[in-house]
């Protein structure tokens, strides 16, 4: 996909291997905003770990530094250490390294790759870091071949011990304690329609303890959505399916819908996870791979004879996607899909 810019992050002479990530940080905040003196702090033996074999260009010298920018350290111009940085500068040992894995795994595209990889070994596929970049770039989530990009994430990511420390074996328990969520629930939250996200989105920021109106929460999820809810169909197309992800319970005292619902949250829901989940990790995963490969055949075909066009839509590409494995063909694309609105009723998956 020549021209495409990559879904995450450059990693260019800034890995695990190559700095101290302390002393790198507590460089990005002494020198906040000064370019040049944090090009010459970057790279003094405090920092680097490996020294380099021999005086860096003036372009590699400032490779770090582009690094950081896309990793969410330091403000793209003005060169000043992020939030974050100053974050993760005051936390002592693992947990700056789980700290800066969750924020690769939610809001950089790290999430994805771990699922890719996961999918791959299911499917029996070697899994190096040009066979995955190009097992996702297939998908149209772009990542360079033949990149120092997607080793550099792996290696931060074995920092927390998502990965193995050489490799690309995935401790999913691991895995499941940096984002909050185990596989089925990822994979539940993904296959929702965006009405469904938007409500969870309004319920973490109301946070409720204890009973609360149904309709409430549905009226700051229409302004996050941008449209009305269908006020009789409440119950059935929103709060059925989040008790079925185990994230609330309600009771509704008649037909008028919405207006008599109300709702309580369960241990599960956790506004602190599902609200960056939501908002940043979503965009990035493909909610049909990620259900498919979580969901049984059996409940595949059951779901084809839904009623629901959406549970019918999503079982359609989950179909596609099982047919496609029985016939030892590749997953390429989605050529074209329909919207939510039709309950994507219409597949046109590519293989290869």
């Amino acid at each position: 996909m020549p021209g495409t810019p990559s879904a995450i992050p450059v990693g260019t002479q800034f890995s695990p291997d190559l700095i101290d990530f302390h002393a790198f940080l507590q460089a990005l905040v002494e020198h906040s905003g000064d370019r040049e003196a944090l090009v010459e702090a970057v790279w003094r033996p405090a920092v680097r770990t490996s020294p380099p074999a021999k005086a860096p260009t003036h372009r590699r010298r400032r490779l770090p530094l582009e690094a950081a920018t896309q990793y969410g350290l330091l403000e793209p111009g003005t060169w000043e250490a992020t939030d974050l940085a100053h974050e993760l500068l005051v936390l002592p040992g693992e947990e700056l390294f789980e700290a800066f894995a969750r924020h690769v795994l939610i809001r950089l595209g790290g999430l994805r790759v771990v699922e890719a990889v996961q999918q791959m070994k299911m499917d029996a596929l070697q899994v190096t870091g040009d066979t995955l970049a190009e097992y996702l770039t297939d998908q149209g989530f772009a990542v360079n071949v033949h990149n120092t990009a997607i080793n550099s994430m792996r290696m931060w990511l074995a920092q927390a011990g998502i990965f193995s420390a050489k490799g690309w074996d995935v401790d999913a328990t691991r895995k499941a304690q940096l984002v909050g969520l185990d596989d089925e629930a990822i994979a539940a939250i993904v296959g929702m329609t965006d009405e469904l996200r938007a409500f969870v989105i309004a319920l973490c920021r109301i946070n409720p303890e204890g009973d609360y109106p149904a309709a409430e929460i549905r009226n700051l999820a229409e302004a996050i959505v941008g449209h009305r809810f269908a006020r009789a169909s409440l119950p059935n197309v929103v709060l059925e399916p989040l008790r079925r992800a185990g994230l609330i319970e309600y009771e509704t005292k008649g037909t008028g819908g919405g207006k008599t619902s109300i709702l309580r949250t369960t241990p599960a829901f956790e506004a602190t996870v599902l609200e960056p989940f939501i908002e940043h990790a979503v965009q990035s995963l493909d909610a049909a791979l990620t259900a498919y490969y979580r969901k049984p055949p059996a409940q595949i075909y059951t779901e084809l004879g839904s009623g629901d066009t959406f549970i019918k839509g999503q079982a359609l590409e989950a179909y596609a996607i099982r047919i496609m494995r029985l016939l030892g063909l590749r997953f390429v694309g989605w050529r074209k899909r329909a919207q939510d609105t039709t309950g994507r009723a219409e597949i046109d998956v590519v293989m290869a």
